[in-house]
């Protein structure tokens, strides 16, 4: 029975290392400066992206697009590498953060980020990117960064197409007649928050916001002067901001209440201070300053409150964008034509053989 046990034991683990060996399986070997393998685990994780973000399985037809894409993107890394193009560390971390504000409307640091995470999914930074991305935070970073280094590669060579691709005044007005239903400002408000960390001493932190709040009350002291204090001289973690909130599912999903609780900001009363609410880490009051319903905007309309920039040039930024993208993309192509010759790339798996990999 012992020996029975023991060979039930290696078959497992033969089985085990099989499938380990299958998925480090090299398809392709690009080599325009070094040589680096794709195997078929890399291409399973972007896959499972892919997979998450469209919600159906992929067929072995577009998985073998999806190999497709990750070997030109090897090439083009390579080729940017072989022409010294460098993207530092911090650069990848801005554009991190970045991210991150979109995500979340919010400028956030990376451990604040973490702790927001944290409190609105119970998971870790890296178990949340890795649900988001099938990567870890490293992983991700090392992909941005690959990303950045063959942006500013193709910026490079393209620089003159990307300077001449001008929008016209028709081609901004035409866009703006045919989508002029969804030039739409929802109901917004806006309000100053102000955060005291709980830190070590949770009954001081619930105090000192307490004398806040009864100064604002009081008038001895003034939003304006609270948040010049707090919002860029943090006072021991302590945070404010003035913020613009509309009304939508998103936003409530952001700020990490319910619709109903989200929609008792539209009807509270202009300068009312709010109660103090705790959270886990920290306290908090906020003030709702203005209170905006829908309208259609025109042309000349800022595209958000409290900022510089009309519909007008929202509109000409983004059809540039959209002709310097179609320049990106046909030079990324052609650049990875290029390099698609023996003593750059090797395709180690093809045919049939390559076929039955990809159905899995």
């Amino acid at each position: 029975m012992f020996k029975r046990k023991i060979f039930v034991l290696f078959m497992i683990f033969s089985c085990a290392m099989s499938f380990a060996q299958s998925d480090l399986q090299p398809l392709a070997t690009v080599k325009v400066t070094s040589p680096e393998t794709i195997t078929l685990k890399q291409l399973k994780v972007r896959v499972d992206v892919y997979e998450k973000q469209s919600g159906q399985k992929l067929t072995p037809a577009q998985r073998k697009e999806v190999l497709d894409g990750l070997i030109s993107e090897k090439l083009l890394e390579q080729a940017a590498n072989k022409a010294k193009v460098v993207v530092t560390d911090t650069e990848v971390n801005q554009y991190f953060l970045e991210s991150i504000r979109q995500i979340t409307g919010q400028a956030m640091t990376e451990q604040e980020f973490s702790k927001f995470v944290k409190e609105q999914t119970k998971m870790s930074l890296d178990d949340f990117m890795r649900q988001q991305t099938g990567l870890s935070l490293s992983e991700y970073k090392a992909s941005a960064k690959s990303t950045l280094t063959v942006q500013r590669y193709i910026a490079t060579l393209k620089q003159k197409e990307f300077q001449s691709a001008s929008v016209s005044d028709k081609e901004i007005r035409s866009y703006y007649d045919i989508n002029k239903a969804q030039m739409v400002q929802p109901d917004y408000v806006k309000i100053f928050a102000l955060e005291v960390p709980k830190g070590q001493n949770a009954a001081a932190a619930k105090t000192k916001i307490a004398e806040y709040q009864a100064n604002l009350k009081s008038k001895k002291t003034t939003v304006d002067e609270l948040n010049a204090r707090f919002r860029d001289n943090p006072d021991i973690g302590y945070r404010s901001g003035l913020q613009i909130i509309p009304k939508s599912p998103l936003s409530a999903q952001q700020l990490g209440v319910t619709q109903e609780e989200f929609l008792t900001l539209f009807e509270r009363k202009l300068g009312e201070v709010s109660d103090v609410t705790e959270f886990s880490d920290r306290f908090q009051i906020f003030i709702v300053l203005e209170r905006e319903s829908t309208k259609m905007l025109g042309l000349s309309d800022l595209v958000q409150p409290d900022s510089t920039m009309t519909v007008y040039e929202y509109i000409r930024g983004m059809l540039q964008q959209q002709k310097q993208m179609q320049i990106f993309t046909e030079a990324m192509k052609d650049i990875s034509e290029q390099y698609r010759k023996p003593e750059y790339f090797d395709m180690k798996k093809s045919g049939a053989e390559l076929d039955k990999l990809l159905s899995w």
